[in-house]
């Protein structure tokens, strides 16, 4: 019976080693959980605000003129979406904005927009 305690000692010291590693790997793994969740939100975000975005403040993200024809405002809203690719290293809260910046651009062209888009 004397090498039964000598098991349960040395799975006792392995336990205690591995629980502050298991520990720290689960509060890393929540921390990053959330702050996964708060960069989806914050696109989510732009995308429920976009009725607020006014017209010069699209101007503006999409940095072109204010008499802008719908061409000039396609070509910089797809130069600004592909180069804010999440997949590049982007934004998808820049995605967003940009998106919203566009469609509010659109919009304003009238009927001849809504036929191109």
């Amino acid at each position: 019976m004397a090498p039964l305690p000598s098991v349960f000692s040395a799975v006792f010291r392995v336990a205690a080693v591995a629980a502050p590693i298991v520990g720290r790997a689960l509060v890393d793994a929540y921390k990053q959980a959330m702050i996964n969740a708060q960069a989806g939100g914050a696109a989510r975000q732009a995308v429920l605000k976009s009725s607020k975005m006014s017209r010069d403040e699209a101007i503006k993200i999409l940095n072109v003129e204010k008499a802008a024809d719908i061409e000039t405002i396609k070509q910089k809203y797809k130069l600004l979406f592909e180069n804010n690719d999440p997949s590049r290293g982007g934004s998808k809260y820049l995605q967003s904005k940009i998106e919203v910046a566009h469609r509010i651009l659109s919009e304003g062209q009238g009927g001849e927009a809504k036929q191109q888009t």
